[in-house]
């Protein structure tokens, strides 16, 4: 302790034997703490969860926009050709799909989760119904038949990420 005087110092020292080792709380302040703290395990999925609802609405948002844009212009559009409609394939899809929506909505998710599952069935559903409908417009439309087989298959691929999460 340079720069005191040597007094200061030695009543420092005196006095410094008198303070208490540890100061114990009143009460133990762990339980508040604990309490407001989330299991790492469960922050994960329900991020994961966020990241694939994003990348779903992205797919189902640019095709409509990419159908909405190749419809409205007047410019050719190149097109590689697709196969027809495959009603069976469709069906098919459809089933599995909805087998699958049956299985998740009997399983012991959080509510959380399935409130965002949901949602994006929501959003895929909507891309199937709206696929279709310009389809039966346009029948012979390779484009909005694979758009169409895009849907339903990625309705199928969610579901099976779905059935993966973690439950609860």
């Amino acid at each position: 302790m340079t720069g005191q005087r040597p007094d200061d110092e030695t009543f420092l020292r005196s006095h410094l034997s008198d303070l208490p080792g540890s100061i114990e709380p009143e009460r133990d302040l762990w339980p508040p703490i604990a309490a407001r703290l989330t299991p790492r395990g469960r922050a994960r999925p329900r991020r994961a969860l966020y990241q694939l609802a994003a990348a779903i609405a992205l797919v189902v948002i640019s095709s409509a926009v990419t159908w909405f844009l190749a419809r409205k212009s007047a410019a050719p559009v190149v097109v590689v050709a697709t196969a027809p409609v495959d009603r069976a394939e469709l069906a098919r899809l459809a089933r599995a799909g909805d087998v699958m929506e049956e299985g998740l909505g009997s399983s012991d998710l959080a509510p959380e989760t399935r409130a965002v599952l949901t949602r994006n069935l929501v959003v895929i559903d909507s891309a199937i119904a709206e696929c279709q409908r310009a389809l039966d417009a346009d029948p012979g439309s390779p484009v909005l038949a694979g758009l169409l087989r895009a849907a339903h298959r990625q309705r199928v691929e969610f579901l099976q990420q779905a059935a993966r999460l973690p439950r609860s």
